[in-house]
């Protein structure tokens, strides 16, 4: 087997999808049959291609980024930003995790709809986790997680429900550190 097909295979891509991520992350346009030609060693792969592969496959697994969009005034795009960040990422073959910590829910509602009712009943949301102690790892929708539509999850999310605003209401000492302890368990 060719290395380039072993590196596709450890990353498990397709063609078509390997081809888009080196086109982003290298600001190239190779096509599929670039990609077909590597693939069976008929041509060379350039070394801003292997060396790419190589960061792809080698990244540390435990290096996380936090990212956060926060703004206690409503309606100034948070939740439209990360949802549209966690899909870039995802294309760029990030591992997401998104959690919906607003009460609100709207980017739980918009990924899966009138899925959010099960979730709420089978502790599947982010306040089982933060006030009723449900492990927060058995919270997480995994990445292609089946909605009922058909459509599948491309990131892992953790949603969100009206109960979470409980968090708020709450004025103990130590509240405003929850999240924080519970995603560090991840």
């Amino acid at each position: 087997m060719h290395r380039f097909k072993e590196y596709r295979d450890r990353l498990s891509l397709s063609q078509s999808q390997l081809k888009d991520l080196l086109n982003e992350r290298l600001n190239r346009n190779y096509d599929r049959h670039t990609i077909s030609r590597w693939e069976n060693g008929k041509q060379p792969i350039p070394a801003e291609v292997a060396t790419e592969l190589e960061l792809l496959i080698n990244r540390d697994p435990r290096e996380t980024t936090v990212i956060s969009f926060a703004n206690q005034k409503g309606g100034v795009g948070k939740t439209t930003s990360a949802l549209n960040i966690a899909f870039a990422l995802t294309r760029l073959n990030f591992r997401v995790l998104l959690i919906d910590a607003d009460p609100q829910a709207s980017a739980t509602s918009a990924l899966v709809g009138s899925d959010i009712v099960s979730l709420y009943r089978n502790k599947k949301t982010l306040d089982a986790a933060l006030l009723k102690d449900e492990p927060i790892t058995d919270i997480i929708l995994p990445k292609d997680y089946e909605l009922s539509d058909g459509r599948t999850l491309p990131f892992s999310l953790i949603s969100s429900h009206i109960d979470l605003a409980e968090v708020d209401v709450r004025r103990e000492p130590g509240t405003e550190g929850l999240l924080r302890e519970a995603i560090a368990k991840i």
